[in-house]
């Protein structure tokens, strides 16, 4: 058994090649656990944040990685937690079995947390409800600790049908009928794949993020010079579909960078449109069957990471509950932590009681 904590740029590239060969034979990996991914994340932002990503390795060879970095404020984090919808470990499972095995390796990870003078806490964001690891991980923290709910992605199953609206054979007549309408009334919209061999649309895509600062739906600090690049990089390196939605003179409408999470499933990352109603709505519809046209073979679409009520409005889809794991080695941390989340929690819950009124006098 060795453990290892990556600290350095050559150090993360050394485990490059291990890391990838890990990947390889994950099967619930995805592409957000990838090398490529936290690389590129982390090397965008890497003013901010310092890396502490813990390689354990088993016989020679590497049989899981922990992506973490701490950030300025001493919080040890997921990489790109902001960014990345579903965070886990990565573990061959296949190597490190349940029972004696977890218990040694998870012992030897925390320890180094515990070990390293800048981490003051942990928060483990977009955990997902049925992970394998979270529980055995969190046994080796005292009392200042919680594992709370936070969000939720979406996901539904597709077979693709000739009929594109059989698709849908879940949703009632009526939910059917809007769908199509929705068809009818933008008759005069197409839409395009960007994969592969064709040509970056960067100044597509810089258009409509202007557009969508300067309506207020995004801020500049979203939309960083960084975020615009990883949007290329994802592109080069074939984890980003880029969906373009048009009108008849080929204006570009809204488009959606699509991540290729695994083989049969693909996820909505992130959604750009100009302002006209249900556009959003409708690229997704136009993507979906866009992929039903191409491929034969049933495929999972995720919608990400938030319950958007306009997903689960005109989708339908299964829902997953997400978690945050939060421990502090300071009680203070600790108290903070869970005074801010119960207030964020009771601010939540009056909106949804009272969204209605709110939304009235704001629009005052």
């Amino acid at each position: 058994m060795k453990i290892e904590v990556v600290t350095s740029e050559d150090e993360l590239l050394a485990v490059k090649e291990s890391w990838q060969a890990l990947f390889d034979k994950t099967p619930e990996a995805t592409a957000l656990q990838s090398f490529e991914w936290n690389y590129a994340w982390w090397n965008a932002e890497k003013e901010n944040h310092d890396l502490f990503i813990i390689a354990y390795t088993k016989d020679k060879v590497l049989s899981a990685i922990f992506p973490f970095w701490i950030d300025r404020t001493g919080t040890l984090r997921f990489i790109a937690d902001t960014h990345t919808d579903h965070c886990d470990f990565l573990i061959d499972h296949s190597d490190i079995s349940e029972g004696s095995d977890s218990y040694v390796m998870f012992k030897h990870v925390t320890q180094q947390i515990f070990d390293a003078p800048r981490c003051k806490r942990i928060e483990l964001k977009n955990l997902s409800h049925d992970s394998r690891d979270i529980g055995i991980f969190t046994t080796f923290f005292d009392h200042k600790q919680m594992l709370c709910r936070t969000n939720g992605t979406s996901s539904m199953h597709f077979i693709p049908q000739e009929n594109f609206f059989h698709c849908f054979a879940h949703l009632n007549a009526k939910k059917k009928q809007v769908i199509k309408q929705m068809f009818k009334h933008h008759k005069h919209l197409h839409s395009r794949i960007y994969s592969g061999e064709d040509e970056y649309p960067d100044k597509k895509i810089e258009t409509l993020v202007r557009d969508m600062i300067d309506r207020g739906e995004r801020s500049e600090e979203f939309f960083s010079k960084e975020m615009l690049s990883m949007f290329k990089r994802f592109y080069d390196d074939g984890i980003l579909v880029v969906h373009e939605v048009y009108d008849e003179r080929e204006e570009t409408i809204a488009i959606n960078l699509v991540i290729r999470l695994k083989n049969d499933t693909l996820m909505f990352w992130i959604d750009l449109f100009k302002d006209i109603k249900k556009i959003n709505v409708f690229s997704n519809l136009l993507f979906i069957r866009r992929i039903c046209e191409a491929r034969k073979e049933p495929f999972t679409l995720d919608f990400g990471r938030g319950i958007y009520e306009y997903k689960i409005k005109n989708f339908q889809p299964s829902v997953s509950l997400q978690y945050t794991f939060f421990y502090a080695k300071e009680s203070g941390h600790f108290f903070r932590y869970v005074l801010q989340y119960s207030m964020k929690l009771i601010l939540k819950n009056f909106y949804k009681k009272h969204k209605s009124t709110i939304n009235r006098l704001l629009l005052r």
